[in-house]
């Protein structure tokens, strides 16, 4: 356990996260093909479209692809990013939006989670019993 003299006391508690303001923040994009509505011509015709846009992106300044990923039934895939700034996510995103819809999700390495996890029940337990949900 953590001794705490009083609450109102300045604690400051190592977690050893990498992730604070100006360093590089990781990102998962999970991106999915519009498909709805689309026939068969038109499908062509937009997947074309979306393989002349993407050979002809390059990723910005500060923009470093970790895994870039595509599903085997050819509907959906994943990118692995990281960044310093989260605008280049959303230039990714904004580009690509006539294509695909994506989801972004910030994420840590497990080896982060597990020491903030550890540091965060620490904390808990110093703050005697509780009553958790069930």
């Amino acid at each position: 356990m953590i001794p705490f003299n009083s609450l109102n006391e300045e604690r400051q508690i190592d977690i050893g996260c990498h992730c604070i303001l100006g360093d590089n923040m990781k990102y998962m994009i999970e991106y999915k093909i519009r498909l709805e509505g689309l026939n068969f011509e038109d499908y062509l015709e937009s997947d074309t479209a979306l393989i002349a846009v993407f050979n002809q992106w390059k990723p910005e300044e500060g923009f470093h692809i970790l895994a870039f990923v595509h599903t085997l039934e050819n509907e959906s895939g994943y990118l692995h990013c990281e960044t310093s700034d989260p605008r280049t996510v959303a230039s990714f995103v904004t580009k690509f939006a006539p294509w695909l819809t994506c989801k972004v999700a910030p994420v840590l390495d497990v080896e982060e989670l597990a020491q903030i996890s550890t540091q965060s029940n620490l904390w808990i337990n110093c703050l005697g019993p509780l009553k958790t949900r069930r």
